[in-house]
């Protein structure tokens, strides 16, 4: 597959919606561990490294 260059508007919207993502993964993570804390440790360190790992994922690629 040949990769054709992106134009400005597309990586303008690309930047916008991986920084809503991580903007949305930072909101969602205290949801998320409190959801997971009657569950016990191994669902709050699983709730943790997704969002560290989505955060990350979005962050690197914005």
């Amino acid at each position: 597959m040949i990769a054709r260059p992106q134009s400005l508007g597309e990586e303008i919207a690309n930047s916008l919606s991986h920084g809503i993502g991580f903007l949305a993964v930072i909101a969602v993570t205290p949801v998320l561990i409190l959801a997971a804390l009657p569950h016990g440790a191994g669902q709050v360190v699983g709730v943790s490294v997704f969002a560290a790992t989505m955060a990350a994922v979005y962050l690197t690629s914005t």
